[in-house]
Protein backbone atom coordinates (compact mmCIF):
# COMPACT_ATOMS: atom_id res chain seq x y z
CA UNK A 1 0.00 0.00 0.00
CA UNK A 2 2.91 2.36 0.60
CA UNK A 3 3.81 2.11 -3.14
CA UNK A 4 0.34 3.08 -4.33
CA UNK A 5 1.14 6.83 -4.68
CA UNK A 6 4.24 5.95 -6.74
CA UNK A 7 2.24 3.65 -9.03
CA UNK A 8 -0.44 6.28 -9.40
CA UNK A 9 2.15 8.93 -10.33
CA UNK A 10 3.79 6.62 -12.89
CA UNK A 11 0.42 5.94 -14.48
CA UNK A 12 -0.07 9.64 -15.19
CA UNK A 13 3.47 10.67 -16.06
CA UNK A 14 4.74 7.66 -17.99
CA UNK A 15 2.83 8.39 -21.21
CA UNK A 16 4.20 11.92 -21.41
CA UNK A 17 7.78 11.25 -20.41
CA UNK A 18 8.62 7.94 -22.02
CA UNK A 19 7.21 8.18 -25.55
CA UNK A 20 8.48 10.33 -28.39
CA UNK A 21 6.56 13.46 -29.30
CA UNK A 22 4.83 13.81 -32.64
CA UNK A 23 7.17 14.97 -35.41
CA UNK A 24 6.92 18.55 -36.63
CA UNK A 25 4.12 19.04 -39.11
CA UNK A 26 4.54 19.79 -42.80
CA UNK A 27 3.20 23.23 -43.78
CA UNK A 28 1.14 23.16 -46.98
CA UNK A 29 0.61 26.26 -49.10
CA UNK A 30 0.02 27.45 -52.65
CA UNK A 31 3.63 28.61 -52.81
CA UNK A 32 6.43 30.12 -50.72
CA UNK A 33 9.01 32.76 -51.47
CA UNK A 34 12.81 32.60 -51.24
CA UNK A 35 12.57 33.71 -47.59
CA UNK A 36 10.36 30.69 -46.78
CA UNK A 37 7.24 32.79 -46.28
CA UNK A 38 4.17 30.70 -47.15
CA UNK A 39 1.52 32.10 -49.47
CA UNK A 40 -2.01 30.91 -48.64
CA UNK A 41 -1.29 28.21 -46.04
CA UNK A 42 -3.86 25.51 -45.47
CA UNK A 43 -4.68 21.82 -45.54
CA UNK A 44 -7.30 21.95 -48.31
CA UNK A 45 -6.62 23.09 -51.89
CA UNK A 46 -8.25 23.04 -55.32
CA UNK A 47 -6.29 21.28 -58.04
CA UNK A 48 -3.48 18.77 -57.81
CA UNK A 49 -0.49 21.10 -57.49
CA UNK A 50 0.66 22.10 -54.00
CA UNK A 51 3.73 23.45 -52.26
CA UNK A 52 5.01 22.41 -48.84
CA UNK A 53 7.72 23.26 -46.32
CA UNK A 54 9.09 21.18 -43.47
CA UNK A 55 11.44 22.18 -40.66
CA UNK A 56 13.16 19.52 -38.59
CA UNK A 57 13.97 19.81 -34.90
CA UNK A 58 17.70 19.84 -35.74
CA UNK A 59 19.90 19.87 -38.88
CA UNK A 60 19.38 16.78 -41.03
CA UNK A 61 22.99 15.64 -40.80
CA UNK A 62 22.40 13.64 -44.00
CA UNK A 63 22.81 14.05 -47.72
CA UNK A 64 19.43 12.47 -48.51
CA UNK A 65 15.98 12.19 -46.97
CA UNK A 66 12.96 10.28 -48.27
CA UNK A 67 9.55 11.75 -49.19
CA UNK A 68 6.67 9.25 -49.10
CA UNK A 69 3.19 10.14 -50.33
CA UNK A 70 0.27 8.05 -49.06
CA UNK A 71 -3.31 8.27 -50.34
CA UNK A 72 -5.96 8.02 -47.62
CA UNK A 73 -9.12 6.06 -48.40
CA UNK A 74 -11.03 5.82 -45.14
CA UNK A 75 -8.90 3.72 -42.79
CA UNK A 76 -6.82 2.40 -45.70
CA UNK A 77 -3.51 4.07 -46.55
CA UNK A 78 -1.77 3.33 -49.87
CA UNK A 79 1.76 4.39 -50.85
CA UNK A 80 1.46 6.21 -54.19
CA UNK A 81 4.90 7.81 -54.53
CA UNK A 82 8.31 7.78 -52.93
CA UNK A 83 11.34 9.84 -53.88
CA UNK A 84 14.74 10.78 -52.56
CA UNK A 85 15.41 14.41 -51.76
CA UNK A 86 19.05 15.49 -51.81
CA UNK A 87 19.78 17.81 -48.88
CA UNK A 88 22.73 19.58 -47.34
CA UNK A 89 23.59 18.04 -43.93
CA UNK A 90 23.49 21.56 -42.37
CA UNK A 91 19.92 22.19 -43.53
CA UNK A 92 17.02 21.90 -41.11
CA UNK A 93 14.36 22.97 -43.61
CA UNK A 94 13.32 21.69 -47.01
CA UNK A 95 10.33 22.05 -49.25
CA UNK A 96 8.93 21.63 -52.72
CA UNK A 97 7.22 24.40 -54.66
CA UNK A 98 4.54 23.32 -57.13
CA UNK A 99 4.57 19.58 -56.52
CA UNK A 100 2.15 17.61 -58.70
CA UNK A 101 -0.01 15.10 -56.88
CA UNK A 102 -1.53 12.03 -58.60
CA UNK A 103 -5.20 13.11 -58.32
CA UNK A 104 -7.75 14.74 -56.04
CA UNK A 105 -8.10 13.12 -52.61
CA UNK A 106 -6.63 13.01 -49.12
CA UNK A 107 -2.90 12.48 -48.76
CA UNK A 108 -0.33 12.07 -46.02
CA UNK A 109 3.21 13.21 -46.76
CA UNK A 110 6.04 11.86 -44.62
CA UNK A 111 9.71 12.80 -44.58
CA UNK A 112 12.01 10.14 -43.18
CA UNK A 113 15.69 9.38 -42.92
CA UNK A 114 16.92 6.54 -45.17
CA UNK A 115 16.78 4.19 -42.15
CA UNK A 116 13.11 5.05 -41.51
CA UNK A 117 13.17 7.65 -38.71
CA UNK A 118 10.25 10.06 -39.13
CA UNK A 119 11.26 13.73 -39.49
CA UNK A 120 8.01 15.42 -40.55
CA UNK A 121 4.46 14.45 -41.40
CA UNK A 122 1.35 16.24 -42.65
CA UNK A 123 -2.04 15.68 -44.22
CA UNK A 124 -3.58 17.57 -47.12
CA UNK A 125 -6.89 17.31 -48.97
CA UNK A 126 -7.13 18.15 -52.67
CA UNK A 127 -10.41 18.94 -54.45
CA UNK A 128 -11.26 18.96 -58.13
CA UNK A 129 -10.54 22.38 -59.58
CA UNK A 130 -7.83 24.55 -61.05
CA UNK A 131 -4.71 25.32 -59.13
CA UNK A 132 -2.99 28.69 -59.47
CA UNK A 133 0.40 26.97 -59.70
CA UNK A 134 -0.21 24.67 -62.68
CA UNK A 135 2.03 26.63 -65.05
CA UNK A 136 5.08 26.47 -62.71
CA UNK A 137 7.86 23.89 -62.70
CA UNK A 138 8.45 21.86 -59.52
CA UNK A 139 11.38 23.12 -57.38
CA UNK A 140 13.00 21.33 -54.44
CA UNK A 141 14.66 23.73 -51.98
CA UNK A 142 16.38 23.71 -48.61
CA UNK A 143 17.91 26.05 -46.08
CA UNK A 144 19.33 26.47 -42.65
CA UNK A 145 16.78 28.81 -41.09
CA UNK A 146 19.26 30.23 -38.58
CA UNK A 147 21.47 31.50 -41.41
CA UNK A 148 18.47 32.94 -43.23
CA UNK A 149 17.31 34.69 -40.06
CA UNK A 150 20.74 36.23 -39.49
CA UNK A 151 20.85 37.41 -43.10
CA UNK A 152 17.62 39.38 -42.76
CA UNK A 153 17.73 40.34 -39.08
CA UNK A 154 17.87 44.06 -38.27
CA UNK A 155 21.45 45.23 -37.86
CA UNK A 156 22.66 47.29 -34.91
CA UNK A 157 23.69 50.79 -35.82
CA UNK A 158 27.14 51.84 -34.77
Amino acid sequence: MKYFPLLLALTFFMPTCCFAADPPSIVFCESFDDNWKAKKKGTEFYGTTISWMATATKPYGLHRIILSVYRQDGAKETLVARKNIDVNPEWDTTGIRYMSMPAEGEYTLALTTPDGNLLNKGMVKLFKGNSLAVEHKEETLGAKLEALFKKYAPQKEE
